[in-house]
């Protein structure tokens, strides 16, 4: 049950997850906003579009102000996240230094609702920027998702995975359920022979359709290369952000 719930000056999603918005009325969801969403989740069903839109409007994310304060939420520090420039396609290019994630620190800190939350706000900014795409006559199949393996504790991102499996299941289901068919490719780069290891205990996790998206090299894969227009690019893309930057 997502329903909505107003008091002082806050909303709540269902009975925990307080998503600390202020008071602001909600937009309708357009029929411009539907015809954007459907270009840039194309193999989605008119079913998941509905549900995705709804949900969208329900928890007051299809707001025009609703990430004006997601680079100062508290959770952004602990997210190694971070979009780059946009591929020559248009595409938008999303960015995480593996190193700098640890699950148990996060939540250590923050409730799993809190975490739920921005991560509905990260995918909502996912959505955003292939909106734009779209505005800028460049509609692409979806996003580019990087994840830099250089300098990972595989041991540790190992013991975490394990640790925290349930609810990495859970958070990863709010974009699965509710931002489908948004994301192209999933570029795991300079891979160690632990990432097989990672990535069999998370596949279950994901669903058979992100399967056939992921690729896993040791270095940086030349489809990547090309895709972001060249190898400065893909320097850009490695320091695009402080959040990203790589560790001293």
């Amino acid at each position: 049950n997502h329903e909505v719930n107003r008091r002082d000056d806050t909303l709540r999603l269902g009975p925990k997850l307080n998503f600390g918005f202020s008071g602001v009325s909600r937009n309708v969801i357009s029929a411009k906003q539907h015809v954007i969403y459907s270009q840039v989740a194309r193999p989605a069903t008119n079913i998941q579009l509905a549900q995705t839109l709804a949900f969208r409007k329900e928890n007051d994310l299809d707001r025009d102000d609703v990430l004006h304060g997601i680079e100062s939420a508290p959770c952004r520090s602990y997210w190694p996240y971070a979009f780059a420039e946009a591929a020559p396609d248009g595409s938008p290019v999303e960015y995480c230094r593996l190193s700098r994630l640890s699950v148990p620190r996060i939540l250590a800190a923050f409730e799993e609702d809190e975490v739920v939350h921005f991560f509905a706000l990260w995918c909502e900014h996912t959505l955003r920027q292939l909106g734009a795409s779209v505005r800028a006559g460049k509609p692409t199949d979806g996003s580019y998702h990087v994840y830099d393996c250089s300098g990972v504790s595989w041991a540790t991102l190992l013991s975490d995975a394990r640790s925290h499996r349930a609810t990495l299941a859970r958070v990863f289901a709010v974009g699965g359920e509710h931002w489908p068919d948004i994301s192209s490719r999933y570029f795991i780069i300079n891979a160690p022979y632990g990432a097989t290891l990672l990535w069999k205990l998370l596949a279950p996790l994901i669903g058979q359709h992100v399967h056939e998206k992921i690729s896993i090299a040791r270095g940086t894969p030349r489809e990547l290369v090309a895709a972001l227009g060249g190898e400065p690019a893909v320097r850009r893309m490695q320091a695009c952000s402080p959040h990203v930057a790589a560790p001293p």
